[in-house]
């Protein structure tokens, strides 16, 4: 398998991969659950990981606005919780301050008005 497309779907085949021996390498996914070679030698990500994305956000952020509110609407899964942490280690101890409100969505919404709404009376 080479280059499949997302951590859901990649999810779903990769312990039936590992079983037969398929590597599955340059997954086009960041999510940090594949970074475990111990587990699954098979498999290789080819995307930066999330966490360090969401790290990289949230020093950007306290190095610009360190007085800003957070808000953040990221999706109900793997993606979401890697980007989470990051933007929290990257903030450091100033996490639990700045971010007033996390929010998620699911694939199958049709819209995020209400976690729109949600957000905003987080501030």
């Amino acid at each position: 398998m080479l280059g499949p497309l997302g951590t859901i779907t990649n999810s779903a085949v990769q312990r039936y991969l590992k079983l037969k021996k398929v590597p599955q390498v340059f997954i086009a996914t960041g999510a940090s659950k594949w970074n475990d070679p111990t587990n699954f030698p098979y498999t290789i990500a080819l995307a930066p990981p999330y966490r360090l994305e969401g790290e990289a956000f949230g020093k950007y952020v306290l190095s610009n606005r360190p007085d800003a509110k957070i808000g953040i609407l990221t999706q109900n899964g793997d993606v979401g919780r890697d980007y989470i942490e990051g933007v929290r280690k990257g903030l450091g101890e100033n996490a639990s301050k700045m971010i007033v409100e996390i929010v998620t969505y699911e694939n199958s919404d049709p819209t995020v008005d209400s976690q729109i709404l949600k957000l905003k009376a987080g501030r």
